[in-house]
């Protein structure tokens, strides 16, 4: 062969790794950019930073981002939110969604988590920083001194502070009450707190309080439920409360606190 011959051949070889090379990096990056269809529980969301944080099936927490133009169905809930938006969605709300380069694009709400009322759009009982919430609760413990009230709600319990010590007059265990929630800096307090009703002895059961869930697994004489996207095991008053319940069902109950447990006593 040639020297010029050979010259040649080098050029082509060259220009075929090249064009190797590029068709290579092309295919990796459509790989990348391969649409994601994907499913979990809603944990938080920030509409500051269109970030959302999801559970997915196997229980890991990841944040996502969420395009400003994601498009929102409702296949649960349709009736409640007539016009959906991407602000609609929030905990614990179990959803279907796809994604482009890691960012949601399609979101489907196929739960919504919990049962449509007049207040449901309107409220958020799930914590997150600077948000205000409106609390439905049954108080377990109360500690003026302290400017401390814990409460259960949705089936989570919770101590909250209050911004005046003054609002736990009169506060025992036992009682319904609304609360509602303001942020200074960092903290959550309490601004607003008023007594439905209810009240109980010291050793005897608090109020009822409804919630609803899905059943990851039952095991008598106990429960587990999701509720709020965290997982809480609950005793029974009667097994054959859970005769038809089996994982995976979606439920709506009524429990009570009885020494340091919560057992539920009927199922809707």
């Amino acid at each position: 062969m040639s020297r010029h011959e050979a010259l040649r051949v080098k050029a082509f070889a060259t220009v075929g790794a090249g064009m190797l090379c590029a068709l290579l990096s092309l295919a990796a990056s459509a790989a990348a950019e391969a649409p994601e269809y994907l499913r979990g529980n809603i944990v938080s969301v920030d509409w500051g930073s269109y970030t959302m944080q999801l559970k997915d099936p196997k229980g890991r927490v990841v944040t996502w981002k969420v395009s400003r133009n994601a498009t929102v169905k409702f296949t649960d809930g349709a009736g409640v939110f007539r016009n959906p938006k991407v602000q609609d969605l929030r905990p614990p709300m179990y959803i279907h969604f796809m994604a482009e380069s890691q960012v949601i694009q399609e979101i489907d709400v196929r739960e919504l988590g919990f049962v449509p009322g007049a207040d449901d759009t309107q409220t958020n009982s799930s914590r997150q920083p600077g948000v205000s919430r409106t609390l439905n609760a049954v108080v377990t413990a109360s500690d003026p001194g302290r400017g401390h009230i814990e409460v259960e709600h949705d089936g989570i319990r919770e101590t909250l502070s209050v911004a005046n010590k003054g609002l736990l007059d009169g506060v025992g265990a036992g009682q319904r009450v609304t609360l509602v929630t303001d942020w200074v800096g960092q903290n959550e307090l309490v601004a607003q707190l008023k007594i439905l009703g209810g009240g109980s002895r010291p050793g005897s059961p608090s109020g009822a309080t409804t919630a609803t869930g899905r059943v990851v697994r039952v095991s008598l004489p106990t429960v587990v439920i999701n509720v709020g996207g965290r997982d809480q095991s609950y005793g029974v008053s009667d097994p054959r409360v859970l005769k038809d319940v089996r994982a995976g069902d979606r439920i709506r109950f009524t429990y009570e606190r009885r020494g340091g447990s919560s057992v539920i006593t009927a199922i809707e």
